[in-house]
């Protein structure tokens, strides 16, 4: 008989734990879903970071938040952005992380393009600690990836041992490639803006200096104008008379 109430009270503790997964995971791809919505209008890659990384520390319950890019040269992982003031502070002091670190977790995604978790930090051989967050317990980072290219790192930590599991991976996965896809359109339209600012500025100065009626007034309106447009605190416009005819 204490058997078999035994195996009942089982199974009934087994839908529970399924029935509260199912739900934890409906509220994490929720916030997932309102993290994509609040960044979607926003074309500036720093703000996009920053709110990503503010947005996910608040959803998520989480002592700490960033996200590292990697560079044009791929060798290095520089920290973009950080989750409220100690972030910041972090981002301040220009940290960063070479690719083949072998004490960094952040590394490790990277390379491996693969989330990685450790969820006692205190037994991690490649745990990278900071004195501004001492109370980390457990870490996860997962690469963000667009057209199969890894483009940074999302790196979450909690002051809980054995906080993360594998469903959380699977998560924060789908979070770093949604901001991944993000940051790549921020990117997209901020190189096509500069393009549409150049090609306003010489379209205005060749504007003015059509309009000119010697070469001398050319000169100096070339000079000027452009001198102006590309921040330049001296240019200097020069005319080459070698054929005299």
């Amino acid at each position: 008989m204490l058997q078999s109430i035994a195996n009942q009270v089982a199974v009934a503790i087994q839908n529970i734990r399924q029935y509260e997964n199912a739900q934890k995971l409906a509220a994490d791809l929720g916030v997932v879903a309102n993290v994509g919505i609040a960044t979607s209008t926003i074309t500036e890659a720093g703000q996009l970071l920053q709110e990503v990384v503010d947005l996910s520390k608040k959803s998520f319950n989480l002592y700490h938040t960033h996200i590292y890019l990697l560079n044009e040269e791929e060798d290095l992982l520089k920290l973009a952005s950080g989750a409220g003031e100690v972030g910041r502070q972090m981002v301040s002091e220009k940290r960063a992380i070479p690719m083949d670190s072998e004490k960094s977790l952040v590394a490790r995604a990277a390379r491996t393009r693969e989330g990685v978790v450790v969820n006692d930090v205190t037994a991690a051989p490649d745990f990278l600690p900071h004195p501004l967050l001492p109370d980390t317990r457990s870490e996860m980072a997962v690469p963000m990836i667009v057209a199969g290219k890894v483009v940074g790192v999302l790196d979450v930590q909690s002051e809980t041992a054995n906080r993360f599991t594998e469903v959380d991976v699977s998560i924060q996965t789908t979070l770093a490639s949604q901001v991944a896809v993000a940051l790549q359109n921020a990117r997209s339209f901020s190189q096509s803006q500069r393009q549409a600012d150049r090609e306003t500025a010489v379209n205005l100065i060749t504007q003015k200096i059509q309009n000119t009626t010697s070469i001398e007034a050319a000169l100096q309106i070339a000079a000027r104008e452009l001198g102006h447009a590309l921040g330049a605190p001296m240019t200097i416009a020069q005319l080459s008379m070698k054929d005299k005819k």
